[in-house]
């Protein structure tokens, strides 16, 4: 095959989206009320946002991810979630 499957030196498809505690915190709220003490934007990704959010409480961290491109990819993604959760170790949904 002449042609790569994967693409190399991925570039970003558009730029992060900035988002504050004030916002996280009304993203989580279906989630949780517990205190936002740190947001880290993580960078990798080619396309989707993605910030640790760590908790006053110390709490285990959870990461908010904002799509950019699809809005159908967050319902794929709880579909794919679904299908193989009794098959391959998952994390446990919101």
């Amino acid at each position: 095959m002449d042609v790569p499957i994967l693409k190399n030196h991925w570039e970003r498809f558009k730029a992060h989206v900035a988002l504050d505690i004030s916002t996280a915190t009304n993203l989580l709220a279906p989630y949780t009320n517990d205190m936002i003490d740190k947001l880290f934007l993580l960078s990798e990704g080619g396309a989707n946002t993605n910030y640790k959010v760590i908790f006053k409480n110390n709490r285990s961290p959870v990461v908010i991810r904002i799509y950019m491109r699809e809005k159908s990819a967050l319902a794929r993604e709880i579909a794919i979630h679904n299908l193989i959760a009794d098959k391959i170790p998952v994390p446990s949904p919101c």
